[in-house]
């Protein structure tokens, strides 16, 4: 999901990891968010 703001691009992504590790707390699932623009 990306969104423009008056001070800069918003993004959210979700991943999923297709082989996790056995002990991994949070999942398959990531959350990523990052404010600006990629150079």
């Amino acid at each position: 999901i990306r969104y423009k703001t008056p001070i800069g691009p918003l993004r959210l992504d979700l991943g999923y990891q297709l082989n996790p590790p056995d002990q991994d707390f949070f999942g398959p699932f990531r959350f990523y968010f990052s404010i600006g623009q990629a150079f």
